[in-house]
């Protein structure tokens, strides 16, 4: 998959397809179920968690311009998006001791939510360590900061940011990424076993997650929070609590499980090298994948259409009872409010998984550009500006619920404790606004977004530790107007980056940047070609839709050249 035999990727489509994807994220996260109503059993069809790693792969592999030889490769991108993170990190801990420290801290540990009784925040201990305030404090941040908050310490960490699993999950696919690309290069130009690989990937997923619903989670008796003959509420026995923490235990484990999530990267890795042999847009007939790509648009609004259609029923622990009608669109064992919380929860994370055939070849078919779904995410302010905020949406977007509730809710706090679902999980109930507060919220959290932009350079050289190779690309003098030198220097940028060694006639398509570095490289372009004497201004537009690295060079020259002259006058 050398640079000059790729074939064409719309990333334009694929950048929108990236934000569609976070706002659904903000969706299960904004607005109590109580207010969405119907549209809250949307939150029963995650499909866009498995979506995002099958995108990250696809995207990944779809970008390297050869087999992966140099050694960078996997520390130059986690320490792309690593200062962010940490900063993020900082963030999630200040909220944290809000509503946790050690005047709010219990010893005692429950796999339940035990909300106080006068309306007090408090907290607990981990699983593994139950009974020091401090210990957790410090086993979460060091957890958090190695990236292993999911596999395998979950249980020994505290959920600092609710969502950062997501994180964890991502560094871990990095480390395996040079292997198993290396590995599928070996096939390149053999469409069939591309093809048989592709599916063998799906069917594992298949497999994994029907084993484990069948054999295990169709079992779980749960909690017994309500009767399921009669609906009314009932308390749970001791037993029964023991005995349901020890299922808890195992249903989050699975669903934390690192290597279950690498499936769905790897599979979009493999869709990614047949892509690359298959040249879907050269084809004779290629406008038919638009007409894949928009029908599985259809299929997926009519499903969530039916799910919106089950209709609305009151489920929360402070209701007395609950509604026995089943949701036609499940199965037996998790179709009711009176089952088990923790199975219908394993149900929804299971029955998103099974539509990953549907949603990899949705990704295969978008990146061609045809249909209108392809010309749908291409709407400019889309990808080319909405896009760019997709990894700080993701990172800051439950801070900011937590502040955005607090200064509307006359300083109560949104907190894992106080709101926790009444199981043991890495998230709470969702922030408790009303439905229409989430547009609010969004629009607020890709304000931040773009607000922290500008200050990513300066994120970075605080955490500079981690990304010791920018040191090396800042330098105390430029030599100006020449094209030469620029273009050296952003190839070293570049390098740094993305790991690879590429060339000036590459787009940033071929070189790896066609997705989440669009941001990371403009500011590191600044930053190195700024001096105290005049700050150069560029636009992501522009950069991230230059034909090569020699027009990005011209871009940064001409920009220098025009602060020469504004400050010469």
């Amino acid at each position: 998959m050398a640079g000059n035999d790729k074939p064409q990727v719309d990333w334009e489509a694929l950048a929108g397809l990236r934000f569609l994807l976070v706002c659904y994220v903000m969706f299960m996260h904004f607005g109590s179920n109580e207010s969405w109503g119907a549209f809250a059993n949307l939150r029963q069809f995650p499909w866009h968690v498995h979506t995002f790693f099958s995108l990250v792969g696809f995207s990944l592999a779809a970008t390297m311009p050869s087999a992966i030889k140099t050694k960078l490769f996997i520390s130059a991108r986690i320490s792309g998006m690593y200062p962010l993170y940490v900063f993020a990190l900082i963030l999630a801990l200040g909220n944290l001791l809000v509503s946790c420290n050690p005047s709010t801290f219990s010893s005692v540990f429950s796999w339940i939510s035990l909300p106080s009784g006068d309306g007090q925040m408090f907290c607990q201990g981990t699983p593994l360590v139950q009974d020091s305030w401090l210990a957790n404090v410090l086993l979460t941040v060091g957890i958090h900061l190695t990236g292993l908050q999911a596999t395998p310490l979950w249980g020994a960490s505290w959920f600092l940011g609710f969502y950062l699993w997501f994180i964890s999950m991502y560094f871990q696919c990095i480390i395996i990424f040079p292997f198993v690309y290396n590995s599928l290069y070996k096939y390149r130009v053999q469409k069939k076993r591309l093809l048989l690989l592709t599916i063998l990937v799906l069917v594992i997923n298949a497999l994994i997650v029907l084993a484990f619903w069948y054999g295990y989670v169709i079992d779980v008796n749960g909690y017994g929070f309500f009767d399921r003959i009669t609906g009314e509420s009932t308390t749970p026995s001791p037993l029964q609590v023991e005995l349901a923490g020890k299922e808890n235990l195992v249903i989050l484990g699975f669903y934390l499980f690192a290597p279950f999530w690498m499936v769905y990267f790897i599979a979009g890795m493999c869709a990614a090298f047949l892509y690359a042999a298959i040249h879907p847009t050269e084809q004779l007939r290629s406008q038919v994948w638009g007409y894949v790509a928009d029908t599985i648009t259809v299929i997926m609004v009519i499903v969530s259409v039916a799910h919106v259609a089950q209709g609305f029923y009151p489920h929360d622990l402070s209701v007395t009872e609950v509604v026995l009608d089943p949701f036609f669109m499940r199965p037996e064992a998790a179709n009711s409010y009176a089952d088990p919380s923790t199975v219908n929860r394993a149900w929804d994370n299971i029955y998103g998984r099974l539509f990953a055939p549907i949603t990899l070849l949705w990704i295969f078919a978008l990146s061609t550009g045809k249909g209108l779904t392809a010309k749908a995410l291409r709407f400019s302010p889309l990808s080319q500006t909405l896009s760019l905020t997709t990894y700080s949406c993701f990172l800051f977007h439950q801070m900011i619920g937590q502040w955005y509730y607090a200064a509307t809710r006359q300083g109560e706090w949104w907190n894992w404790w106080s709101h926790q679902k009444d199981f043991y999980w890495f998230s709470p109930q969702p922030v408790p606004v009303e439905w229409y507060e989430y547009f609010y919220l969004v629009a607020l959290v890709v304000l931040f977004s773009k607000i922290v932009q500008p200050f990513e350079p300066v994120i970075r050289s605080i955490f500079s530790f981690f990304i010791n190779v920018l040191k090396q690309l800042r330098r105390d003098s430029l030599v100006l107007n020449t094209e030469k030198n620029t273009t050296r220097e952003i190839l070293l940028i570049i390098q740094s980056i993305t790991g690879m060694e590429v060339k000036p006639e590459w787009t940033l398509g071929e070189c790896g940047l066609a997705s989440l570095g669009i941001v990371q490289f403009t500011n590191t372009l600044v930053n190195t070609f700024s001096t105290p004497k005049y700050k150069i201004k560029l636009s992501m537009p522009d950069i991230m839709f230059a034909h090569n690295i020699h027009e990005i060079a011209s871009i940064v020259d001409n920009q220098i050249d025009a602060s020469t002259r504004e400050l010469c006058r």
